[in-house]
């Protein structure tokens, strides 16, 4: 999947399949140095499916209710497949394996984007 089919020159998915979008949700961190090691290993294999980070380790600005997470990542991928191929992947699997020992309190999320040509409010009737 080192492809990046459906995206025009501007990054944008240009296919029928609406992007997908991984959110890392992180309370803190276990171990500075583990940290380094899964940000050199995660970059490439994210790139390697056509992933690019939108937000990366941001601390959020909380406006409604209490969320217990310190740092937010998203991810965008051109389909929810390619999102899926990553994280099974062999390029994931050794910074996979370190998440235990890199994050406190970590949620990991895959959402499907809403097609461009969907009329706004009609992912609200689903």
């Amino acid at each position: 999947m080192n492809e990046k089919s459906g995206r025009g020159g501007d990054g944008r998915n240009t296919s029928q399949r609406p992007a997908a979008y991984v959110i890392s949700a992180v309370e803190g961190f276990a171990d500075e140095v583990t940290v380094r090691r899964y940000a050199e290993l995660t970059g490439p294999a994210i790139e390697h499916f056509g992933g690019r980070f939108i937000v990366s380790n941001t601390e959020p600005a909380v406006v409604e209710g209490e969320s217990p997470s310190g740092h937010l990542s998203i991810v965008e991928f051109p389909s929810i497949e390619h999102a899926k191929a990553w994280y099974d992947s062999p390029e994931y699997a050794e910074a996979r394996a370190l998440t235990p020992a890199t994050f406190k309190g970590r949620v990991l999320m895959f959402v499907e984007g809403v097609n461009e040509k969907s009329p706004v409010g009609q992912e609200l009737n689903r």
